[in-house]
């Protein structure tokens, strides 16, 4: 997630995921949802990082 907002396209949705040029001066966490059938759903969410510093 950029600033709580969630990040389109797949790139964000693997287990890793590489700084962009967008992500300068912003708050980046991870939500993870975790499901299986017959438990219940899940979902954590990391504290935000410190802003993204430029380059």
């Amino acid at each position: 997630m950029r600033n709580g907002k969630t990040i389109k396209g797949s790139a964000a949705k693997k287990s890793t995921y590489k700084l962009r040029s967008a992500d300068k001066g912003k708050r980046i966490q991870v939500r993870v949802t975790v499901k299986k059938p017959g438990y219940t759903t899940v979902v954590k969410t990391s504290k935000k990082t410190a802003k993204i510093k430029k380059k």
